[in-house]
């Protein structure tokens, strides 16, 4: 039934551009992690550094 493979077709194309839309949102919160930890160690750093001078 040729409206059947096309819904199928559809079906298979939602599905590929939903993993690839929550591929982008994994990847988009990765950066932001790596953003935090990098905030958070330079934070860290600068409180170590100072105490060292007071």
């Amino acid at each position: 039934d040729e409206s059947y493979i096309s819904s199928q077709l559809n079906l298979f194309d939602e599905t590929a551009a939903f993993k690839a839309e929550t591929k982008d949102i994994i990847n988009d919160l990765n950066d932001m992690l790596g953003l935090k930890k990098a905030f958070v160690r330079a934070s860290n750093l600068l409180k170590e550094n100072t105490h060292e001078d007071s």
